[in-house]
């Protein structure tokens, strides 16, 4: 019978299949790629194993996405959103204007985003401005849909939107393809 090893991968987090029997190694400290911090990797743990016969391929487990609390990442993963913020415009492929409270006068806002998918397939994030307060003159807006192109260690896009002029607390929302939150950024509009 020929032994096929199945890799899974995330950061720096590796566990193999060989024969049925889970074989784990974990660093015991990873380095975040932006400010070289280091911070501890759990040990390899999976609940259920299963041998895959030779010629049949294997499953690809299911995208690990980050989170973000403000503008700073807190999980690693496969689509990543890096940096995230709200400004007036957008030159030379970098944020103006950015700032956390925001005039109704403005005539957009733009939602600057630096992301990363090491992952093999392209994907889309929707980009919403969210009121705390829902109200008549004040809903949520954008609903724009970026492409994230596959393979892509940096990658930055924008959305904007003209219907934010409601005073209030706001958030930019980033949801991945099936609707899950994984980057919000708060913002005022006085």
């Amino acid at each position: 019978m020929q032994t096929k090893w199945i890799i899974l991968s995330v950061g720096t987090l590796s566990c193999a299949l060989l024969g049925g029997y889970v074989v784990g190694a974990a660093n015991t400290a990873s380095a975040d790629e932006e400010n070289h911090v280091a911070a501890p990797v759990q040990p390899c743990a999976v609940t259920t194993t299963a041998v895959v016969p030779p010629g049949v391929e294997a499953p690809r487990p299911a995208p690990v996405v980050t989170t973000m609390v403000g503008r700073r990442e807190q999980t690693e993963g496969t689509l990543r959103v890096r940096r995230i913020e709200v400004g007036t415009g957008v030159e030379a492929r970098e944020p103006t204007g950015v700032a956390d409270h925001f005039s109704a006068s403005e005539a957009r806002l733009y939602v600057f985003l630096d992301l990363s998918n090491r992952h093999g397939e392209a994907e889309d994030v929707i980009v919403t401005f969210e009121p705390a307060h829902p109200s008549r003159t004040a809903s949520v807006t954008g609903l724009v849909t970026l492409h994230v192109p596959a393979n892509a260690t940096r990658h930055r896009t924008w959305a904007w939107s003209r219907n934010v002029h409601s005073a209030g607390s706001w958030s930019a929302v980033v949801r991945d393809e099936r609707g899950a939150e994984i980057a919000r950024t708060d913002f005022m509009v006085e």
